[in-house]
């Protein structure tokens, strides 16, 4: 019993001053390596503050595109003569220079115009015409997009114009216009947005449309 004791307390003695110098000498090896990793990593990461600014960018941009292309019916639509004023005709249209359906509109940029159309009341006949319109807005140096909204019946513009800042301020507007795949005149699948951010960051909207209608029940 006294042997096994000995040899026991022997093998929990610790490390060897050999051992301990090869740990030590290892260690000042490796250490450059890691901290230069390291530096590396967090050189060409992006800062949590520009992050969150890339996140916030396109937030409303992500949360109401989805939900106006899911309602619009999958056809283009012509843009209308500027005189006289016409009802919109419900669809999409991609034309850079389209005017808005909405009185009040800022921005000479159409990126995506949309036009659906929703029974109201008890007459099936009664429709009321929506519209969805997302516009670059410069002002000054700051570029941004807003999405102005806007509904009624008969002949546009309509006059109760709601406006939505859907992004906060991006790069330029050669990378947000809209991309309708497939072409036209072919039914739409979805709209791609591309939004390039302050710090450069290309960010992708998709959004698909689910409403083979010309009209909503």
């Amino acid at each position: 019993m006294r042997n096994r004791s000995r040899s026991a307390s022997h093998s929990d003695g610790g490390f060897s001053l050999v051992e301990l110098l090869i740990v030590v000498v290892l260690t000042g090896i490796l250490m450059p390596v890691i901290v230069a990793v390291f530096t590396t990593i967090v050189r060409n990461s992006p800062s949590v503050e520009t992050r969150a600014d890339d996140s916030r960018t396109t937030r409303g941009l992500s949360t109401w595109l989805p939900q106006d292309v899911l309602s619009t019916p999958p056809i283009p639509a012509p843009t209308p003569p500027a005189t006289p004023p016409t009802p919109p005709t419900p669809g999409y249209n991609l034309d850079t220079g389209r005017g808005s359906d909405c009185a009040g509109t800022a921005g000479t940029t159409n990126i995506v115009h949309m036009v659906w159309q929703e029974n109201v009341g008890i007459n099936p006949a009664t429709l009321i015409t929506y519209v969805a319109n997302y516009r670059y807005i410069t002002n000054g140096t700051t570029l941004q997009i807003k999405r102005y909204t806007c509904s009624g019946s008969g002949s546009a513009p309509f006059a109760n114009t709601t406006v939505y800042n859907v992004t906060t301020r991006i790069k330029d507007t050669s990378s947000a216009l809209a991309t309708a795949f497939p072409a036209a005149p072919n039914p739409l699948q979805f709209i791609d947005v591309k939004v390039q951010t302050i710090s450069g960051v290309e960010v992708l909207i998709r959004a698909s449309s689910r409403n083979p209608a010309k009209n909503l029940p």
